[in-house]
C-alpha cells in the first residue's frame, strides 16, 4: 500500500486540494520576495533585491496602472501572464529566528501584499499584525488622497463570491500599482 502511495501523492504536488470541509491543503506558488525596511512611523520600503521563493498557497497577481483609464482604477491581472508577483516581505520576518516573539508573525499567511513605487505591506486579518489596525485602514493610510485606489485595493482583496478575506479560499492577493505620484 505504501509504494502506491507515493506516486499518487507526486502526482498531485502543487495542485489545489479541497476536502469535504471545503478546507485547502498545502500547494505552493512561485514569487519574487522583496526584502523590505520600515515600520512604526515610517513607510515601509522594498529593497531592489529580488530572491526567487515560493509560498504555500495561491498567488493571484493583480495590477493597478495610473493614471486610470476613462473608465475608473481597476485592478487587472499583468498584461505579460508570465510575469511572477512580487511580495514585500520585512527583512525582521526573513531573517529573525523564529521564537515566542516572532512565532505568530511568521506562523500566519498575509490576506495579501500592496506594493507602489514608494511604499509596500503585508496585510493580515489579524489587526494586531497590522499595528492594531485592520488591513482596510492601512491601504487607506498608504494611499491618502486617493480613494478610487483605495477602493480598488480593498475591493480586489476580498471575494467576490463570499465578500470574505481571500484567507478563506487559501488565496493571497498581490497587487500592485504602477505609475501615480510619489507620497
Amino acid at each position: 500500500a505504501g509504494r502506491d502511495m507515493l506516486p499518487s501523492i507526486i502526482e498531485h504536488w502543487g495542485a489545489v486540494v479541497w476536502d469535504s470541509a471545503r478546507r485547502c491543503h498545502r500547494y505552493t506558488s512561485p514569487i519574487v520576495v522583496k526584502p523590505t525596511f520600515g515600520g512604526g512611523r515610517r513607510r515601509f520600503h522594498a529593497t531592489d533585491i529580488e530572491l526567487p521563493a515560493t509560498i504555500r498557497g495561491d498567488a493571484t497577481h493583480l495590477q493597478i496602472l495610473l493614471p486610470a483609464a476613462p473608465s475608473g482604477v481597476v485592478a487587472v491581472p499583468p498584461k505579460d501572464g508570465t510575469a511572477m508577483p512580487r511580495v514585500p516581505i520585512p527583512v525582521d520576518l526573513l531573517l529573525a529566528a523564529p521564537g515566542p516573539k516572532t512565532y505568530k508573525l511568521k506562523a500566519l499567511a498575509p490576506h495579501g501584499a500592496v506594493m507602489s513605487a514608494d511604499t509596500c505591506r503585508l496585510l493580515y486579518s489579524d489587526p494586531e499584525l497590522n499595528g492594531d489596525k485592520p488591513w482596510q485602514e492601512v491601504v487607506k493610510e498608504m494611499f491618502p488622497g486617493e480613494p478610487d485606489v483605495e477602493r480598488e485595493i480593498i475591493r480586489s482583496m476580498r471575494n467576490t463570491a463570499t465578500d470574505q478575506s481571500v484567507d478563506d479560499d487559501c488565496s493571497v492577493r498581490i497587487i500592485e500599482v504602477i505609475g501615480g505620484q510619489k507620497r
